[in-house]
């Protein structure tokens, strides 16, 4: 699967994988790689109704409708409340997901470990495959680039704007020299303190 493709889905589910991350405490994008596993990246049927965690259809009760044997929600909010449901239902192991992520919420490998060993897995999930897709959610939500599988944590967009730095393609040569100088300055002190 391109990383393309994961990253436009990445954008399609954010509102509810940031709904089920406050209402579970599990990661957005843990959420979000899970989902895309489950749904090929939006791309299978239950997808299609709103259904981004393959959920069985259990009844009228919690969901709008059905598809196949799949539940069908009538928006991603309603989706996001029932997935925060099962998770928290004691007999299939799902309280194991929520405790990992309770425990240590950037422990993103004993989450999805969790998750494997929860009935929610039909067959075991490639936890570095998610790992990587959990890296890719993160640099769509955050607008982060990645490096070496871990995310930059900040933008030059916004470094440059937190030193109240104008945008260098507005900028004249003497100002771009300027501020190259006081760049390289900075780096160079930064050496000295390691």
């Amino acid at each position: 699967m391109a990383d393309e493709s994961l990253r436009t889905y990445f954008k399609k589910i954010e509102g509810a994988a940031n709904l089920i991350e406050r209402k579970t405490g599990i990661p957005s994008e843990i959420i979000s790689a899970m989902m895309s596993w489950e749904t090929a990246s939006g791309t299978n049927s239950t997808s299609k109704y709103n259904n981004e965690l393959g959920i069985k259809y259990v009844g009228q009760k919690y969901a709008s409708g059905k598809n196949g044997m799949y539940a069908s929600y009538a928006s991603q909010a309603d989706f996001a409340s029932d997935v925060a449901r099962i998770l928290s239902v004691n007999a299939y192991g799902y309280p194991g997901i929520l405790q990992a992520a309770k425990t240590n919420p950037s422990g993103w490998r004993a989450i999805v470990e969790a998750w494997n060993k929860s009935s929610w897995a039909e067959a075991s999930y490639n936890t570095d495959e998610i790992i990587r897709r959990a890296y890719i959610a993160r640099e769509v939500q955050t607008g982060t680039a990645t490096a070496s599988g871990t995310a930059a944590g900040t933008s030059s967009t916004s470094i440059l704007s937190t030193l109240n730095v104008p945008n260098p393609e507005n900028m004249s040569k003497d100002d771009l020299l300027k501020y190259a100088g006081i760049g390289a300055a900075v780096v160079g002190l930064i050496a000295l303190v390691k």
